[in-house]
């Protein structure tokens, strides 16, 4: 597994993204609240509130980037990818209009999680490797670039029909309580490198991969030309460059340690946030860290209540008096009139 983590490559890439006529309605209604909820981790972390000039160049981004997604768009981009060992960092250079833009997306292999942010965001996020990753890697491209043999990274996939033709073998795979089913075929002259990949959903494709002319770096076979089709993009990778890491260890320099983390491997309802130090909790420890927050937030919750019932009592005591003074001036009314 580790072989793979051990090759620097450049990809030259070209993106297609068709028109969206569903977001061509609602592109700015999507992309106000995609920046509402990123101010909202903003205030959530304590961190400071955006200037207004700050705050107006966020929304011109949103809305430039929605806006290219509804219309659609070509363009090119470079990738490179940096072998650590454990640890692959795929570096995204991107130009929307005239801003430049720099993605980063660092891979642990043996933790099978991502970690990514933009170069001039406050935060990242991380997720599980199987996990969808806008804009660039669906979670089955990642095979392509950093998978040596296939078998390593099918995590939650189940094998329901292997067949062998020659040189390829055919996989049928399939997820838990999933409607997709994915045909992968793999060399065995490349030592079980994907050659290609089509998913179905209710028997219609929704992904296609192709890959061709193989190449040899080291021990790994890598292609040198990938075509990634979905119902809404295709994107073109042609390798440039591929050669040996030189210094793995330049690729753990370059994590962003200090960095606000929004961890989302136990799910979007239960997001974890810390600073990132240099390494990734477990899941067993995000599973303890997320059950000491629920014991802090449940405290608080009590305390507030506790509080809010005591700030109840003084117009309760001052209402409880007033009732009996009303009901003993009552008394003394109906008394009074008695007596005339």
């Amino acid at each position: 597994m580790n072989k793979i983590a051990l090759i620097d490559s450049v990809w030259e890439c070209n993106r297609e993204l068709f028109p969206d006529p569903y977001l061509q309605k609602r592109w700015r209604e999507l992309a106000e609240k995609d920046l509402q909820s990123f101010l909202y981790k903003l205030r959530s972390l304590g961190l400071p509130e955006p200037s207004h000039k700050e705050l107006e160049d966020y929304r011109k981004r949103y809305y430039e980037i929605y806006y290219r997604m509804a219309h659609g768009f070509q363009e090119n981009f470079t990738i490179f990818f940096k072998g650590g060992q454990s640890l692959i960092l795929a570096q995204v250079n991107e130009s929307i209009n005239s801003h430049s833009l720099t993605l980063f997306f660092f891979f642990f292999l043996k933790d099978r999680s991502v970690l990514r942010y933009y170069n001039r965001e406050l935060m990242a996020i991380v997720s599980l490797m199987n996990e969808k990753i806008m804009p660039i890697f669906s979670p089955s491209i990642r095979w392509f670039f950093i998978g040596g043999n296939i078998l390593n990274w099918l995590d939650n996939y189940s094998i329901n029909q292997l067949k062998r033709e020659e040189e390829e073998a055919i996989l049928i795979l399939t997820l838990p309580k999933s409607q997709e089913v994915s045909e992968a075929r793999i060399s065995l002259k490349y030592d079980g490198a994907p050659i290609s990949l089509i998913k179905r959903k209710r028997q219609k494709v929704s992904q296609s991969i192709q890959s061709k002319d193989f190449l040899k770096i080291g021990e790994v076979w890598i292609p040198t030309s990938i075509v990634e089709e979905t119902t809404f993009s295709r994107i073109k990778y042609r390798l440039i460059s591929a050669q040996k890491s030189n210094d793995p260890r330049k690729v753990h320099s370059q994590l962003p340690y200090n960095i606000h983390i929004t961890d989302i491997r136990l799910g979007l309802e239960r997001q974890v946030h810390y600073k990132f130090k240099g390494n990734l909790p477990s899941l067993e420890e995000l599973e303890r860290i997320w059950q000491e927050y629920q014991k802090l937030r449940q405290k608080f919750q009590k305390q507030r209540t506790i509080k809010n019932i005591l700030q109840l009592i003084p117009p309760l005591i001052l209402a409880i008096v007033g009732i009996i003074l009303y009901s003993r001036v009552r008394k003394v009314r109906k008394f009074e009139s008695n007596l005339h």
